[in-house]
């Protein structure tokens, strides 16, 4: 095989010229910037990303850590995916009647909410999260709720009494007792109503409350943003779940994972969250703190990286005939990819669960398949659907055409794209590459009009479902990058959906809906996420995510971490 020497090649000199005199003041290592206001016991995190658009609920960031330092869910998940409460008095479950399946097929979820308040004082009541829903189905106010709930799932909110929150949705929805403070917000109404009501939506979504003048009811309080260098808070002494026993938060934006590395490993940095860096970063501190204790460097394996092949048109090849988007699978070393590209950190991903999902067994009763990389599998069905290689090596039709195929993705994607390109080019595809650069405007849309397949994170039950399709209707937005449709994939969906409640019947609908996935080859899975975490061995509270459930939140315990 030719495409190995390549893989070693796209990981080769990953922290070259990059050291920690080169990465910024390493003066600024105790927070010193802040002035004698700062408290003896304060927590340095690194993050590549700065909150755009605004700070939790109006975002369009990816680093949850800043939900979790600032804001608070009704519930939360722990390390081990136990879904708890933090602003809710309990989780709602069906058995104490708290959560209902209505006789029209709609759902209801009654929320009964803890005493607290806003960072500013004023009590936290069951309007504040009325009015949260409110702007999570307004669709002139984008990105209020991006955990997962969606407006057409969601039918509405009201509030009975200061303390209770009566959630009503159009259908079951198997999670509804899961509310993190980006699914279901509460936004201050004493704040933001009187905006609101004025009826200038643009006026609404620019208000520096989503910014600098933010007020939330998480742990921490927001005191300083300082554009592009750092966001910082102060101990909140009435968090909900008591005051953290850490002082103050100070979140550094380094956009390079390299210099993430190299500035945690200085010192410069204590902490850094979940997905910041990845497994090559992992090596690199693993290398540096082992022989010394210096602290942990620990993978966490969620979700998969995949291909989508775009299925829009159905005149291409991949889309027409299912021979070939199986053979693409066959034709892909997904074992050299996670060994290489990953360090050895992950395993090559056969579906979107892994192994030790409780639906995998019922899966394997089905007669589920992998596919492992196998080119002679891949030459037989090329030639079965009419496909034959020439002196070239090219793979062509009666025509005498070749299989163009274009391998997409974004730039954190490059070394797949590269690996993947050049192992289909070995296999017989014309295959080319096509980077989305970080700074377009139009990523969404370029995101879902690939000319061939694009490489991304994702993968769910219900994610290849028409609702869940881009278009410019819905402004690109939804998972189905890959425009796949089939009405019996559609039934399926709506079948689980409606057994959310009965764990045996969803488990073997699970099971049928990824076989079905499968076997249409509807995606084709790569490897398991790595997603780096580590923190020196100063400070006390995290820890590995042993059952991770998405989304994970590296902080969700952080008023309990201490610092030394």
């Amino acid at each position: 095989m030719r495409s190995r020497p390549i893989l070693g090649l796209c990981c080769a000199v990953l922290f070259a010229a990059c050291s920690p005199a080169a990465q910024g003041p390493a003066e600024n290592r105790d927070g010193a910037q802040t002035g004698p206001a700062m408290g003896p016991r304060v927590l340095r995190l690194g993050s590549r990303e700065e909150p755009r658009g605004g700070l939790v609920q109006l975002t369009t960031t990816g680093s949850p850590e800043y939900v979790s330092a600032f804001s608070a869910g009704l519930t939360t998940f722990n390390a081990d995916a136990v879904n708890q409460p933090v602003v809710a008095q309990k989780v709602p479950r069906v058995e104490d009647g708290d959560w209902r399946v209505l006789p029209d097929g709609q759902m209801e979820v009654t929320w009964k909410l803890r005493p607290t308040s806003w960072h500013d004082g004023t009590p936290l009541t069951a309007a504040d999260y009325e009015f949260g829903v409110m702007l999570l189905l307004d669709p002139e106010i984008p990105n209020v709720g991006s955990g997962g709930y969606t407006a057409r799932s969601i039918a509405g909110a009201s509030a009975p009494d200061p303390q209770t929150v009566v959630v009503r949705w159009r259908q079951p929805y198997l999670f509804a007792d899961s509310a993190l403070a980006t699914a279901l917000p509460a936004i201050p109404r004493h704040l933001m109503w009187d905006l609101y009501q004025q009826g200038d939506k643009a006026v609404f979504r620019n208000s520096p409350y989503w910014m600098t003048e933010y007020v939330g009811i998480g742990p921490f309080k927001l005191v300083d943003w300082a554009g592009g260098s750092h966001v910082e808070g102060v101990a909140f002494d009435h968090y909900v779940l008591g005051r953290p026993k850490i002082d103050r938060i100070i979140i550094r934006i380094l956009p390079d994972p390299r210099t993430l590395t190299v500035n945690l490993i200085a010192g410069d940095i204590d902490f850094i969250p979940i997905g910041q860096i990845g497994a090559a970063e992992l090596k690199v501190i693993r290398e540096a703190w082992d022989p010394i204790g210096g602290g942990e460097a620990i993978p966490i394996i969620e979700g998969q990286r995949q291909i989508l092949p775009q299925l829009r048109d159905l005149t291409t090849p991949w889309a027409r005939d299912v021979r070939v988007r199986e053979a693409m699978a066959y034709q892909l070393d997904r074992q050299a990819m996670a060994d290489i590209l990953q360090q050895g950190f992950t395993l090559p991903a056969d579906a979107f669960i892994t192994p030790k999902d409780p639906t995998w067994p019922l899966l394997e009763q089905r007669g589920f398949k992998r596919r492992p990389y196998d080119p002679a599998e891949a030459q037989r069905l090329m030639a079965a659907a009419g496909w034959t290689r020439g002196g070239d090596g090219l793979y062509r039709d009666g025509g005498a055409q070749t299989l163009a195929m274009e391998v997409r993705g974004g730039s954190g994607f490059t070394q797949e794209l590269t690996v993947v390109a050049a192992q289909w080019k070995d296999a017989g595809l014309d295959s080319t590459i096509f980077v989305i650069p970080d700074t377009t405007a139009n990523e969404r849309e370029l995101q879902n009009s690939s000319r061939g397949v694009q490489i991304s994170s994702g993968g769910g039950y219900d994610a290849y479902t028409a609702a869940a399709m881009g278009t410019a209707e819905n402004r690109w937005a939804g998972a189905n990058r890959g425009g796949y449709r089939s009405a019996a994939y559609e039934r399926l969906v709506d079948e689980w959906r409606a057994n959310a409640f009965d764990v045996s019947r969803r488990l073997a609908l699970q099971a049928d809906i990824i076989k079905f996935l499968h076997d249409d080859v509807a995606y084709i899975p790569l490897y398991y996420n790595v997603r780096g975490q580590a923190w020196s061995k100063a400070v006390r509270g995290p820890g590995p995510f042993e059952v991770p459930l998405p989304p994970l939140q590296s902080l969700w315990n952080v008023h309990q971490w201490e610092v030394q």
